[in-house]
């Protein structure tokens, strides 16, 4: 990879990588008006600002805690509605992403670019999947448990997904904004692969995209399953002759580059937002925010002043 031109294109694929999550969330705006109608406050800029200003933490949160930073950020321009019902939101564009994915992994398999073999060995094992299902059935017995405190929670969940029984809404307002960004998402992974000596073409990215949404987002397993399937379909895209260490190195860089540039997005856009460039009152602000989303608590949060002479 020659440093050059490979990160330039690497520099390349963050800003695509950027612009795609701009671009999807049209989708989240409009699943937040459609489960929330009489709310007119919120403007499409309202919700790219809260996912620019999450979409950072994605890369040094666990379980996407970027997430709840997003919803946290979108609660403020909406004081008088719960967090467990913005929370929800999350989940329309999530399915119809899952649905993509699926449709991706169909079309690669029936085209013969990927092999059955080949995707079934890279997937979690079977004992990650039976620990998930055993979370599962604990998560319900608990539910059965507590129901009555779960009620609210239940309804606001319900007006959060109530977009997906409604076809025409999903493929009018949601599904373009998903596959507008998917295209974007498309031209970043081609990018991504060509700095590792791959020409360039969507073949090898769709495999790599459609990796990226069968195995789990984080963790080193995950990097290795999405390193070891586009070494498997490189002979069927005309660049068997790239080893498969250049373009783990590829990944990794590419992964490194777009971390830190949503990582410096989401903190100069918090800081904005809250009009301080105070880490303190930063931390001070997210800290018992995102306690609140696990609580599912929905009253406004306060504030911090102002840092005199930090407003940007």
């Amino acid at each position: 990879m020659e440093d050059g031109v490979g990160w330039l294109a690497l520099g390349a694929a963050a800003a695509l990588q950027l612009l795609s999550g701009i671009v999807r969330a049209r989708a989240w705006f409009h699943v937040i008006r459609d489960s929330c109608p009489d709310t007119a406050d919120v403007r499409y800029r309202d919700v790219v600002l809260a996912d620019l200003g999450g979409v950072g933490w994605n890369a040094v949160l666990p379980a996407h805690g970027g997430d709840a930073v997003k919803v946290v950020l979108v609660n403020r321009r909406m004081p008088r509605r719960r967090l467990a019902l913005l929370a929800s939101t999350l989940v329309p564009p999530a399915v119809v992403e899952a649905a993509l994915t699926t449709l991706l992994i169909a079309g690669l398999l029936a085209t013969g670019l990927v092999s059955l073999h080949a995707l079934t060995s890279n997937l979690p094992p079977a004992s990650t999947a039976l620990l998930v299902a055993a979370v599962v059935c604990v998560a319900v017995v608990a539910a059965l448990f507590l129901r009555r405190r779960l009620n609210r929670l239940a309804h606001d969940v319900r007006a959060g997904i109530a977009v997906l029984s409604r076809p025409h809404t999903l493929a009018t307002r949601i599904l373009p904004g998903l596959l507008a960004g998917r295209a974007l998402r498309l031209l970043a992974l081609a990018l991504v692969l060509t700095a590792a000596g791959v020409p360039f073409g969507l073949a090898p990215a769709l495999a790599l995209m459609a990796l990226q949404g069968a195995t789990p987002s984080a963790g080193a397993a995950a990097t290795a399953a999405r390193i070891a399937l586009i070494a498997a379909v490189l002979g069927g895209t005309g660049a068997a002759d790239v080893a498969p260490t250049r373009v783990a190195a590829a990944l990794a860089a590419a992964y490194g580059v777009t971390s830190l540039v949503n990582l410096a997005v989401s903190g100069a856009v918090i800081a904005w937002v809250l009009r301080t460039a105070s880490p303190k009152r930063i931390v001070a602000y997210a800290t018992p925010a995102l306690k609140r989303v696990g609580q599912g608590r929905g009253r406004r949060l306060a504030r911090p002043r102002p840092v005199e002479g930090t407003r940007p």
